[in-house]
This record gives C-alpha cells, sequence and structure tokens, in this order.
C-alpha cells in the first residue's frame, strides 16, 4: 500500500539523518573540546555497560596497595621515607616480576640523600621499573632538574611509525608542562607514562587518553646540552600503555600508533587498542580478586616471600581512604582509586579485551539499518498496534546492543538508535492513521 511506502521513505531518510548527525557531530565535539556522545548517551552507555557480567583483573597483575593498614602502621603516605620505598621495590623486584609500575608521584626531592636508595632500586632488577607523570597546565619547567628530567623523558617518547588522525594530531600537549618524576628516577627506569585523570564533563571517568602528541622544545638552562629531539613532534604514552610495554618486554619502536588504533607489535599476533579521534580508548573495568591485591605493609615488613611476585606485573598504588594521594575517581562502577583504572587498562591490555565505541561509518550504518527494519515493520501493524511494535522494536535493538558489547565489545549508539525508532513509530502510527481516516471517508461516500 502507498502509505507503507511513505512511512519506509520517510524512515530511511530519519535513521540517515541521525547517522549523518552522529557521524559529523562526534568528530565536531572533540575538536571543540565537549563530550560526544552527549552526557545522556554516556549514562544509557553505563547502564549497558553495568548489565554486562563483570570480567575479573588479569591475574597476573599485583597491586601492591597502600591501604588503611599500611597507613596505620607507618603513618600518612605522604610521609613515608624514600628509603622504605626504596626497601620495598628492591623486595619486589628480587621476586623478578615481570614489570614494576609506580602509580604515585615521585616528582619531588626530598632533603638530604634519602633520593639515592630509591634511584639505585629502581634502577635494580633490569630496569623493570615504569614511573608514572602528571601535565600541569598551570606551570612550566624551570629548574635545571626539570629540564634534566624531561630530557631523560625524551627516551620514552615515540618518535616513529606514528600516523594520527583528526584531534590526535591537531592537539598538541606543551612539552614544559609535563612534570615527569624526579631526574634520577626518571634517568634510572625502564619507562613512564602519564597517570590516568581526565574525566568527562560530569566528573566520572570513562576513557583514558592512551596517547600525548608533543613538541619538544630546547632546554633553556645552559649547562645541559641541547636536545637531539628539539624541534620534533613526539608521542608519549599514558601509564598502562607504559607498563604493557614493559610487561611484554617491547622496545618502544614495537609501538606504532596508526590512526584509530594503538598497534603492540610482540611475538605472534600484535595487540591492537582502538583509540577515538582524541586517542583515547574506553575503560573495560576489571574486578580485582583477593589474588590481585597486597597490602603494602606486608611487603615492607617482610611478611611476604619473593615467589609471589615471579612473573607478575606489579602496580604499587595508594587505596587508604581520606588520603589525596588514592585520587579516587568516579566511574561507571563506582568510586575506586585511581590504581584500579590503572589496573583495569593494563588488563584489557593484556587479555586482549577492550571495548570501542561505533566509529562514524558503523554509527551510520547501524542507524540506517534500524530504519530500514523500521520502515518495512512497523506499518504493517495495525495503528493500535504500532506502538507496541515500536516498544518491541526498542527492546530488541537493546538486547542486540547488549549482545554486540558482550561478544565483540562494541557499543553501539544507544539513544540515536532508539530515538531513531521512536520517530518512525510516531511517523508510521500518524500514516497508518491518516489512510485509514480517507479510506474510511471514501467508504461512507452516498452514491
Amino acid at each position: 500500500m502507498a502509505y507503507r511506502a511513505i512511512v519506509f521513505i520517510l524512515a530511511v531518510i530519519t535513521a540517515l539523518g541521525a547517522g549523518l548527525f552522529v557521524r559529523s557531530s562526534a568528530r565536531d565535539a572533540v575538536v571543540e573540546n565537549h563530550t560526544w556522545p552527549s552526557i545522556a548517551e554516556r549514562r544509557a552507555e553505563d547502564i549497558v555497560q553495568a548489565t554486562q557480567p563483570r570480567v575479573n583483573m588479569d591475574p597476573r597483575i599485583l597491586i601492591v596497595a597502600a591501604d588503611d593498614t599500611s597507613v596505620s602502621r607507618f603513618g600518612a603516605v605522604d610521609t613515608w621515607s624514600r628509603e622504605m620505598w626504596a626497601l620495598t621495590i628492591r623486595r619486589v623486584l628480587a621476586g623478578e616480576p615481570r614489570a614494576v609500575i609506580m602509580d604515585i608521584a615521585l616528582d619531588k626531592r626530598t632533603k638530604g640523600r634519602k633520593d639515592a636508595a630509591l634511584w639505585r632500586a629502581i634502577a635494580s632488577g633490569g630496569r623493570r621499573t615504569v614511573l608514572g607523570f602528571g601535565y600541569d597546565a598551570d606551570t612550566t619547567a624551570g629548574t635545571p632538574d626539570d629540564i634534566r628530567s624531561l630530557r631523560f623523558l625524551e627516551k620514552f617518547a615515540l618518535t616513529n611509525n606514528l600516523v594520527l588522525y583528526d584531534v590526535a594530531a591537531s592537539n598538541q600537549w606543551d612539552w614544559q608542562r609535563f612534570s615527569p618524576p624526579v631526574s634520577d628516577f626518571t634517568g634510572a627506569a625502564r619507562g613512564a607514562g602519564l597517570f590516568l585523570r581526565e574525566d568527562d564533563p560530569d566528573g566520572i571517568m570513562r576513557d583514558t587518553r592512551l596517547i600525548y602528541r608533543s613538541h619538544v622544545t630546547a632546554p633553556q638552562a645552559g649547562s645541559i646540552s641541547s636536545s637531539p629531539l628539539s624541534g620534533k613532534d613526539v608521542v608519549l604514552t599514558s601509564l598502562p600503555l607504559a607498563g604493557a610495554q614493559a610487561a611484554f618486554g617491547m622496545d618502544k619502536s614495537a609501538v606504532r600508533v596508526d590512526g584509530d588504533e594503538v598497534v603492540m607489535r610482540r611475538r605472534g599476533d600484535p595487540v591492537r587498542i582502538p583509540i577515538d579521534y582524541a586517542g583515547r580508548t574506553v575503560i573495560r573495568y576489571a574486578r580485582p580478586t583477593p589474588t590481585n591485591l597486597i597490602s603494602f605493609s606486608d611487603i615492607a615488613g617482610g611478611d611476604v616471600g619473593g615467589d609471589l611476585f615471579r612473573d607478575r606485573i606489579v602496580i604499587f598504588g595508594v587505596t587508604a581512604a581520606d588520603t589525596k594521594e588514592t585520587d579516587n575517581r568516579r566511574t561507571p562502577r563506582g568510586i575506586m582509586p585511581r590504581v584500579f583504572a590503572t589496573a583495569s587498562i593494563l588488563s584489557s591490555i593484556l587479555d586482549e579485551n577492550f571495548i570501542a565505541r561505533s566509529d562514524s561509518r558503523n554509527a551510520v550504518t547501524t542507524l540506517l539499518l534500524i530504519g530500514i527494519v523500521s520502515g518495512l515493520l512497523l506499518p504493517r501493524a495495525r495503528a493500535r498496534m504500532v506502538g507496541v511494535a515500536g516498544i518491541c522494536l526498542a527492546v530488541v535493538y537493546l538486547g542486540t546492543a547488549w549482545i554486540t558489547l558482550a561478544i565483540s565489545g562494541l557499543l553501539l549508539p544507544i539513544l540515536p538508535g532508539l530515538i531513531t525508532i521512536a520517530i518512525a513509530t510516531a511517523l508510521s502510527l500518524a500514516t497508518t492513521l491518516v489512510f485509514a481516516a480517507q479510506q474510511r471517508q471514501t467508504t461512507h461516500v452516498p452514491v
């Protein structure tokens, strides 16, 4: 019938328009530094993710937690001596772990010669320690030690095999505003990466940036030789990515940025991590099990043996309540210490278990299919059943989105899909009622 063809055409046009809007808005939002998908869409994604079975953290990961027990035993974390940190790191390294990752800030010197023990500990054990550092938009490197730290940081920067798209290519992080650890620590480390500190506008950490493009600037201190990378574009990585590189035992030359993915070349198949326009990836939050956690106090007190650390990826982090170093983050899975987010990303890389949002092409295709299905099925329902049919289609789509995420880790556009179905349902109902009314009028016209 004619009205079915009209509904089909309108549904397809609506779906195509929605798909093109999603396609253009996704990139424009990142360019203009605001969130796409919208917060409403992100929260819809949160609901779909929350209903998924939660994955356990990779058993190879061990979080050494500066927890409440440690604080009760040794005092506030910011009062712990560098010698105690050094002793604990040495005990871990003696157990021959794959890597030791420090998700704590070590960018301030302490008085006296206390730092020497720590940098020697970091340098020991075959250089398996990876340090975290931050980015401070309000300060720049000024002292000779700051610049020396940045010079050491250069050895961890990616300089080759870089193909960046869109915002990841145009965004630039000021080299002088990175806050690497104390130069002695940076110089002794196996690697270094940026802490996870970026949230969505509603204060929830759903994604993490894996790559940071920067432009190396020349040092300003005459006592320090000029940099061979001065004036060149480089990429620094996040702490989980730097930690994974150490865990796989790979050189930075084995890491490639290829547009919409970060590729880590290892023996066998490479690890491919999906990223968006800005170089971010969705965090699949993993649940730490008892085998993933140990108290810092147990190691510092000599209460555990070295075999516990063999072939493990050990992450030092703070989890104590009411401690600023814990850096609690709001996540779709509730409030948790930053180190759990770091460990979750690392777990995803080790297990190759990622979540990715539909890119612009997938979104257009998905919404177009929704329009075609809605346009074919809804007009076949009777007027009073069109609404029920629309609700059934919405439920089927939500089920499809749930299954797609569970099987392939792909997040389909939730709200755009539901809105497309709602519009198609309204069009079908209106058109059906109009044609039914016209048919009744034709039937009752007197001869």
